[in-house]
């Protein structure tokens, strides 16, 4: 039971910190105004 209860523990950790890159992300493309594709591209090339 115990090794279920970590495993889920850790996929709602991982779905909850995919949501808040997410978030972040959204913020980060406003601030700039910043087509998305560009800015993928410009962190690629990085």
């Amino acid at each position: 039971m115990d090794e279920l209860i970590v495993l889920i523990t850790s996929v709602v950790n991982l779905s909850s910190a995919a949501i808040n890159l997410s978030i972040a992300w959204r913020n980060k493309s406003r601030e700039k105004k910043i087509d998305p594709r560009s800015g993928k591209a410009k962190r690629s090339k990085k």
